[in-house]
């Protein structure tokens, strides 16, 4: 089953066995985001919103169940402040369950609402997790002169689709990430914009969206 969840644009006014990321993993999956933005943009590796990222992942897994909330953490904005990200600015979460980091991205892909999150230029640091079959995604800006993070080498070409690590073409990205609910505008998740959580539960999968004003 291939579900998403994504959480969008807030303005400033464990059970089972761990199975999580390693650094090539957060690092491919950090150059496949900034493949998706325009070239020059900065997107920093946050330890605070990776230690926001963990939490929920961990989160998810105790409860096996994909969601924004957390009954012991507080929703995401609240999780990105406490993990120790002072001058916030806004955020944005993505999570999912899938399998890999190829097959993740390409359903966050053909998702607009998770594609916007991940191509929106005001978040500047970022952070991922997994554990288990459960991903999440963290995106904020952080207002700080000049923001905290580490900055990521992605080596490969860079196209429409994102980096490849190989220099090569990312088409076979793409490919692991086909399937029924994944493959083209007729098959994308349904994200609707909404105040609350929706469920729109159509062929196995669970989609939602939450913003908050």
């Amino acid at each position: 089953m291939i579900a998403l969840l994504s959480a969008v644009s807030v303005r400033s006014q464990s059970n089972g066995s761990s199975d999580k990321m390693t650094d090539k993993e957060i690092d491919e999956m950090v150059c496949q985001i900034i493949g998706l933005r325009p070239q020059g943009a900065k997107l920093l590796v946050s330890d605070a919103l990776t230690k926001a990222a963990q939490v929920q992942a961990d989160y998810m897994l105790k409860i096996d169940q994909m969601t924004h909330d957390n009954n012991e953490a507080g929703p995401f904005d609240q999780r990105q402040k406490d993990s120790g990200l002072d001058n916030w600015g806004g955020g944005a979460e993505n999570v999912a369950t899938s399998d890999s980091v190829n097959q993740v991205m390409g359903q966050w892909k053909n998702s607009p609402k998770h594609m916007q999150n991940m191509q929106n230029t005001d978040y500047n640091v970022v952070g991922v997790a997994k554990n288990g079959k459960y991903w999440a995604q963290e995106f904020a800006k952080d207002t700080s002169s000049p923001p905290k993070g580490r900055e990521v080498q992605c080596n490969g070409q860079k196209n429409n689709r994102g980096f490849t690590k190989n220099g090569g073409s990312s088409d076979s990205q793409e490919q692991e990430s086909t399937g029924p609910e994944s493959q083209g505008d007729n098959n994308s998740p349904h994200v609707p914009e909404c105040n609350a959580p929706q469920n729109d539960d159509e062929e196995g999968t669970n989609n939602y969206s939450v913003t908050w004003h």
